[in-house]
Formats: C-alpha cells, sequence, structure tokens
C-alpha cells in the first residue's frame, strides 16, 4: 500500500476516534516556530498510578465495590436485552441499543454492567460494551483489567475503542499497555495511537508515553507515512531532549521522515540544524527532503539568513511540487521558499 492510500484511509478513520486535544499531525505543517503546546512544568499532569488505585478498591467489601459487585436482576435483564439487539444486526436496531447501553452504564450499576459488557464472548457486543464505558475509565480505571488483548490480531474498531478507553482512564498502566498497538497492521489504529500520545506528552510530567513512541521511531519498522506522522507530532512540542534523535532521524533513509526531522531538528537546535543545512541539508534533489529543509531553514537561519539566503532562493523559481505524505496535500516548493523569506524578514524586525 502506499502512503498515499495510508494518508486517506487514517483520514477517513480519523473523525470518530480522534482525541479531544490531540496535536494537528495530519495537517499541512506551518512554516516557522509554533509555539510549543507543552504546558509550564508546574501545571504538568502525573498520569494515576493504576497499581495504587486499584489496591485501594480491593479493601472494598465485594458488595460495595461497584466494579466487582453483582447487579440486580432487572439491571441485569435489561442488558440481556439489549445484548441480543446488539446481537440483531440491523443498523437501527444496534444504533437504538447502543444509545440505550450508554444510558444503563450511565446509572448506578453502570460499572458492574459495563465489566459484563466488556466480557462478553460476542464482539458486537464487546465493542459497544467498551464504547458506552468509556465516560467510565477516568472514574473506575479497573475496567481497563477486562478489556480485550491488544495485539495485530485484535479487529481494527476494536483495537481503536480499547486506545480510546485505556487513554481515558488517565494511568499509567493502561495508557502504556496501548502503545503496544504500536505494532498493529492496521494504519488508522497507529496514526490513533501517535495522537493521542502526542497529546498527553505536551501537559504529561511522565517521559514512559514519549519514550515508548521515540523508541517504535528508532527501530525504524513501522510504515514511512506514520513514522513521519510521529516525527511531525513530536516535534511541535518542541522537545529539547529529542534533539539528538532529530539529528538522525534527519538522515534516515525514508525521505518521507528526514522531511519532518529537519524543520523538528531546527526548532529545538537551530544552530546544530544549520550546520548541518550548510553541510549538505539543501544538496539532496528529492523533492520530499528539499521541502523538509526549506522548512528547517525558516528556524534555522532565522538570525543569520545570509547562510541559507542563496540556496531558499533558488526554489523561488521552482515549478516543483510536493505530496505532503500525511495530510495528502500538494505543496508548492516556490510558495514555501516564499514562506521562508517573509518569515525571515519578520523575525529579523
Amino acid at each position: 500500500m502506499n502512503s498515499i492510500a495510508v494518508c486517506l484511509l487514517i483520514a477517513l478513520a480519523a473523525t470518530a476516534y480522534a482525541p479531544a486535544t490531540a496535536v494537528s499531525a495530519s495537517a499541512l505543517p506551518a512554516v516557522g516556530t509554533r509555539q510549543p503546546v507543552q504546558h509550564p512544568p508546574q501545571t504538568r499532569q502525573k498520569l494515576c498510578d493504576f497499581a495504587v488505585q486499584a489496591s485501594r478498591a480491593q479493601a472494598l467489601p465485594m458488595d460495595q465495590d461497584p466494579v466487582f459487585r453483582a447487579p440486580p436482576a432487572e439491571a441485569k435483564a435489561a442488558l440481556g436485552v439489549l445484548r441480543k439487539d446488539l446481537m440483531a444486526g440491523q443498523p437501527e436496531v444496534v444504533a437504538a441499543a447502543e444509545r440505550q447501553l450508554a444510558e444503563l452504564l450511565h446509572g448506578p450499576h453502570g460499572p458492574t454492567l459495563a465489566r459484563l459488557a466488556m466480557l462478553d464472548r460476542t464482539p458486537a457486543v464487546q465493542l459497544a460494551g467498551i464504547r458506552a464505558a468509556l465516560p467510565l475509565a477516568s472514574q473506575h480505571p479497573r475496567l481497563f483489567a477486562f478489556l480485550p488483548t491488544l495485539d495485530a490480531k485484535t479487529p481494527p474498531a476494536l483495537a481503536r475503542a480499547v486506545v480510546a478507553f485505556n487513554f481515558a482512564t488517565h494511568c499509567d498502566a493502561p495508557v502504556l499497555f496501548s502503545l503496544d498497538g504500536l505494532e498493529h497492521p492496521d494504519p488508522a489504529v497507529v496514526a490513533d495511537l501517535i495522537d493521542r500520545t502526542a497529546a498527553l506528552a505536551g501537559h504529561l510530567r511522565d517521559a514512559a508515553p514519549i519514550d515508548r513512541l521515540v523508541a517504535w521511531l528508532m527501530r525504524r519498522q513501522g510504515p514511512p507515512v506514520l513514522r513521519a506522522r510521529a516525527v511531525r507530532a513530536l516535534g511541535h512540542l518542541g522537545l529539547v531532549k529529542l534533539s539528538n534523535v532529530w539529528q538522525q532521524l534527519a538522515g534516515d533513509a525514508s525521505p518521507e521522515v528526514a522531511a519532518e526531522a529537519w524543520p523538528a531538528w531546527a526548532q529545538v537546535a537551530p544552530g546544530a540544524a544549520q550546520v548541518g543545512l550548510s553541510a549538505g541539508g539543501f544538496a539532496d534533489s528529492r523533492p520530499l527532503l528539499s521541502w523538509g529543509a526549506l522548512r528547517a531553514a525558516a528556524d534555522a537561519c532565522a538570525l543569520v539568513p545570509d547562510r541559507c539566503d542563496r540556496a531558499v532562493r533558488g526554489y523561488l523559481g521552482s515549478k516543483v511540487a510536493v505530496i505532503d505524505p500525511i495530510s495528502g496535500e500538494k505543496v508548492q516548493l516556490s510558495r514555501v521558499a516564499e514562506q521562508v523569506l517573509r518569515y525571515w524578514s519578520v523575525a529579523g524586525e
């Protein structure tokens, strides 16, 4: 499957599952430094300790445990009725049952009914149960223990529902277990994980989710378009500690990845990136690499534009266009060169 096809596949699936605070990795990147989305250190949060949450709940008597207590007969019967409707396969009946299930789980016996739905052996019921239980995730993160395994064989829709629930718990173990999904064969599942991890990264003190995503990047085993998406999403955060990572990936064999690593590197280490551009960053004739070098020049040479001026102006008359492998949009290199020169003029005022 080529990169454009992967891009379209991801875009079609994105709207239903996109995290509310996700970094817009799929949008065309701006020229020049963007404001990092991370919050000041004193306001950053920490993922909750799942083990501590679970141990506290174990002290409750079984009949008072909202997750493990037996539901009343009438509540269990109501779940049984909805289960039959969810298995019916008729779109209108299933949609109505999903709405009613969400209302049922919103009630006083929601957590224990959610547990039963998540453990159901019928995929349609299990999927509907996970989706309906999403509002319970942060208050009852122990429900994570009843989710199906997330691996390469997990159906894409179920995998994305599991990822959404795990991230909604805002607890360490569920989030880190979700990142096993980076090896999933469906590109939309991996893109969802990348976006959610980047969305968390800007306001977390925890380094583990970012470390896992960076480790996946550096293994160089994922599809180039998805690795490029991860570089763009993390690069947007302006994390200085990733400077060496971006430097290495600026030489990546995949032009999609290298084109995103150059501007990410220039944002956090403009001096080093400027030296890299002068040493050969502009020498690569591959259009995607030219696009990456142009965007990098905006930051790398903002204070010393004369060092990149000739190379950038060389693209003003270019008829070359590239397709952004992440958004699928067409980009004229001449227009990017104009934007870089305009950015320098504003930065120098």
